[in-house]
């Protein structure tokens, strides 16, 4: 057990190496649905997660507004929810919003019930660079 344990740590080092190779390995392993947005709401980002729950490819997805994609609908009413306007997080840039339960209509049309959490993306300069949604299925 030792033994593997040390084949591992070399590598893990060599991922290391390259940093934005070790964060996609990262983004594309997450078990929930994630979706990043410049300032504008615009996608620059959607892991395989995503791409599964929306019917959407990063590669068709990319610069796309995510109302274009990422369709909500209230769970109660079934009206659609502008998923920018539902962005606590774009007006108070230092707070997690809490989880928000929508129904999202992927390509297929088959809705979905899920449950959101989003997040400000902050660079190394303390600005507001974009915004992060998780998202998953809420499991009956």
């Amino acid at each position: 057990m030792g033994k593997d344990r040390h084949e591992n740590r070399g590598v893990f080092q060599n991922i290391y190496i390259d940093r934005n190779s070790l964060l996609n390995a990262i983004v594309n392993s997450i078990g929930e649905g994630l979706i990043a947005l410049d300032n504008d709401g615009r996608i620059f980002l959607i892991n395989p997660v995503a791409e599964s729950l929306t019917g959407w490819l990063n590669s068709e997805a990319m610069g796309k507004n995510i109302d274009q994609i990422y369709v909500l609908r209230d769970p109660i009413h079934r009206t659609r929810v502008n998923s920018l306007a539902n962005l606590s997080v774009f007006e108070d840039q230092q707070t997690f919003s809490l989880q928000n339960q929508f129904v999202l209509v992927p390509r297929t049309g088959t809705e979905i019930e899920i449950i959101e959490t989003s997040a400000p993306i902050i660079d190394q300069k303390k600005n507001m660079v974009g915004v992060v949604l998780i998202f998953r299925p809420i499991r009956s």
